[in-house]
């Protein structure tokens, strides 16, 4: 039986609000990526992860007040996900499914590199009418992405109008994604392949990613006011309609790239959440996405912000 949201328990001013998902990573490292047909041997471990609840995550360890709203079953895997997320101090809203707790096998090689398959589950039964009840009206900053349905992801872009600061994580970029949708953002954070992907339905060409100026102007053609292309070791491409910049990555040894772009993002919300600029909300995102790709696992490699200013 499926039960309602959990009220917010203690209203604060300034918050963020990630409405997304929740998925039981099962995390399989490997000397190298499997090929089509070929079996590899490998450690497994399991983690907390999902994109919306990595993205919760990373912006709680960060400093900012944050609710997190998604869905996970009646399950063992649902239960451990409720106890996770009280224990972060995070407010929570999560609905309970008759579905089971969405899961991802995520297999990652030597050199960082990863595969995800994700089994959605109770993600995708977040009800609509469940997010608007439970976003909590101090909300400055809302985030979402594609792991939930097309109908969470309008009903969080309908909230937010002339009320909160807007992004969408076009990750994985679905088959329901369209222009329509992602137009009704006030920030896009793409990264370079789900750009590619997104420009295919406008019939725009695929960019250059190694010309800054070719992204800008393919970014432009998306119809947002504000785009954010993550380009791994080369940084992200802040895209506003007259200007672009390139901020550069910090330069690591990355152990496991799982989480890095959810990291980003929520890193990137929590600067938004304290009013700062936007080139430095991404310098900050970029500092926290570095130093989390050197830690393995997703949520439990988001950095805190002490570790970002040591």
């Amino acid at each position: 039986m499926r039960t309602t949201l959990t009220p917010a328990e203690v209203p604060m001013p300034n918050r963020i609000a990630v409405v997304g998902s929740y998925n039981h990573d099962l995390v399989f490292s490997v000397d190298h990526l499997p090929h089509p047909g070929q079996t590899v041997s490998g450690d497994m471990q399991s983690h907390h992860g999902g994109k919306g609840f990595n993205q919760a995550i990373a912006a709680a360890r960060l400093g900012a007040a944050t609710q997190f709203i998604g869905s996970v079953g009646n399950d063992d895997a649902g239960d451990a996900a409720m106890e996770y997320a009280q224990a972060t101090g995070m407010q929570w809203s999560v609905e309970r499914s008759d579905r089971p707790t969405g899961t991802a096998s995520v297999v990652v090689d030597q050199k960082g590199e990863n595969q995800i398959v994700v089994a959605p589950g109770a993600n995708a039964t977040l009800r609509p009418s469940a997010i608007v009840t439970a976003l909590d009206k101090n909300v400055s900053v809302v985030i979402t992405q594609m792991e939930t349905s097309k109908a969470a992801v309008e009903a969080v872009a309908r909230w937010a109008q002339g009320q909160a600061i807007s992004i969408l994580n076009p990750a994985p970029v679905t088959s329901w994604l369209d222009a329509k949708l992602w137009s009704a953002f006030d920030i896009l954070t793409p990264n370079e392949h789900e750009l590619t992907e997104m420009l295919a339905r406008t019939g725009y060409r695929a960019p250059d990613m190694n010309d800054p100026a070719s992204v800008h102007a393919a970014c432009r053609a998306l119809n947002v006011e504000q785009v954010i292309v993550t380009l791994g070791r080369n940084g992200a491409l802040l895209s506003q309609p007259d200007r672009f910049a390139l901020l550069p990555a910090v330069q690591v040894r990355a152990i496991d790239t799982t989480g890095a772009g959810d990291c980003f993002n929520g890193a990137l919300a929590a600067g938004l959440c304290r009013n700062m600029p936007i080139a430095d909300c991404i310098a900050l995102a970029n500092r926290a996405a570095a130093l989390s790709v050197t830690r393995n696992g997703a949520a439990t490699s988001m950095p805190r912000l002490e570790e970002l200013n040591a």
